[in-house]
């Protein structure tokens, strides 16, 4: 299972440091079953199921706020590392959190292009 995002047009951004992230054929690709527990855990949404537009949002934004209440209160559900085998620390979430908001931010571009 792969979630994707074309990086044609987005001049400058490097690929979030993920493993199962690979840069190919002008898109990123991102093995989501290295993700899925964490997400799941943090957001409600379940990457096996493909994700809507929706539900790109909801994974960004509840990620991030994850990484927020890390930096106010020093931890939070997404620091619990030893209960994920791709996630070892609070780096991996943000860049986590980067490649979903780079998702959302292309979906939109996409449709706009239209």
């Amino acid at each position: 299972m792969a979630v994707w995002i074309r990086t044609e047009g987005i001049d400058g951004r490097d690929p979030p440091e993920l493993p199962g992230l690979e840069q190919q054929d002008g898109e990123w690709r991102l093995r989501a079953d290295h993700y899925q527990q964490i997400v799941e855990d943090v957001t409600g949404v379940d990457l096996a199921d493909g994700l809507s537009a929706g539900e790109m949002k909801t994974v960004q934004t509840r990620l991030e706020g994850c990484i927020e209440t890390y930096k106010r209160e020093g931890d939070c559900i997404c620091t619990e590392f030893s209960r994920y085998e791709y996630v070892d620390s609070i780096s991996t979430v943000h860049e986590l959190a980067r490649f979903f908001r780079v998702l959302v931010a292309t979906r939109v571009e996409n449709l706009d292009a239209t």
